[in-house]
């Protein structure tokens, strides 16, 4: 008997899933941003290292995050002041971490795409334009070892719908 798709959508909370599941994925938007840099920063060329965020993820409040851009290879395409307004992923059920005394509550989600003409330039990941803020936002399903696994949590968009958008 074959399954449908709808039929592995129901039943892949029965299944065991991996890890990844467990993260929490919602869409953000940056409300406020303001450079951090403590006294015991040695950036020389005076550009943010790290980024303060206050992000409206739907919540009753809204949350600070920092981003560290330490490791990027190009971070001349971190603009702190256009990032206002800009719709986000975030990580929303990260334990909160203490960044040189500023607490954050997320992750924002960036990545670069090396083999394209942008050279590296880190950009932030956009979730689908229809998802309103606060969103969950998962990522369909995946097959392993004739298990259908069903990533991510919530009830919005899958991955495959946001590929589609690209």
């Amino acid at each position: 008997m074959a399954t449908t798709t709808q039929e592995l959508i129901n039943n892949a909370h029965k299944s065991p899933q991996p890890d990844i599941c467990k993260i929490v994925f919602k869409v953000g938007c940056i409300v406020k941003t303001w450079p951090y840099q403590s006294d015991e920063d040695d950036n020389e060329s005076n550009e943010p290292q790290l980024i303060c965020e206050e992000i409206d993820c739907g919540d009753d409040q809204t949350r600070t995050i920092v981003s560290s851009f330490r490791s990027c290879t190009n971070t001349s395409s971190i603009n702190v002041t256009s990032m206002v307004g800009e719709r986000i992923m975030v990580v929303s059920n990260l334990q909160s971490a203490d960044y040189i005394g500023f607490e954050s509550h997320g992750s924002v989600l960036c990545g670069t795409d090396i083999s394209s003409s942008s050279g590296g330039k880190v950009e932030f990941i956009s979730p689908p334009e229809d998802n309103a803020i606060g969103d969950v936002v998962k990522f369909g399903l995946i097959a392993r070892a004739g298990l259908y696994y069903q990533l991510g949590c919530g009830t919005t968009t899958t991955y495959d719908k946001m590929a589609k958008q690209k």
